[in-house]
């Protein structure tokens, strides 16, 4: 069981670190969308069997046209072919419209979330070699002065000279 336990958690970090989340988050959404539309053309394409007087078409309704009827209506477009004129036909309509702004902002959320890791990413590294960079200089302050950074801290703010004293001020507000 332990070793089950980390080579799953090993692969779901490689995944994390693979970015191939982002990818799996749009084949997602383009399931739900795929989904949608074809329930709603199914949905559509019911009412019209049980009552055909819910729809006006230009000719024979098939499911196929019912399902080109739903995307148009997915995308907020008209269809000429099919129009909803029955209460259950547009309450049909009306609910893939708020399905559809309903996906809308899955995908919306899901795009801020995707680049709100990337910024986070792009930090980390960021404030890592920023430290880093520190660090390096703080070691060359102290093998080329024989100072420690404490002590030359110190010995600026004791100075109080020139542009000293604007390296005093940011370096108070460091510690």
């Amino acid at each position: 069981m332990n070793r089950l336990c980390l080579f799953t958690a090993r692969r779901l970090g490689e995944y994390q670190d693979s970015g191939l989340a982002p990818v799996a988050y749009l084949l997602s959404c383009i399931v739900l969308i795929f989904f949608t539309v074809l329930s709603f053309g199914s949905i559509n394409y019911a009412i019209y069997k049980i009552d055909p007087s819910s729809f006006r078409a230009m000719a024979a309704p098939t499911p196929f046209l019912f399902c080109y009827y739903s995307f148009q209506r997915f995308l907020l477009q008209s269809a000429p072919q099919i129009v909803p004129i029955g209460f259950s036909a547009e309450t049909a309509l009306m609910l893939e419209e708020l399905f559809a702004f309903f996906l809308v902002a899955i995908i919306l959320s899901l795009m801020f979330s995707v680049k709100n890791q990337k910024t986070r990413e792009t930090l980390d590294s960021t404030i890592v070699a920023i430290r880093a960079q520190g660090d390096r200089i703080e070691s060359l302050i102290q093998e080329r002065y024989q100072v420690d950074i404490a002590g030359a801290i110190r010995e600026l703010r004791r100075a109080r000279a020139g542009c000293l004293g604007i390296i005093i001020f940011f370096t108070s507000r460091i510690e």
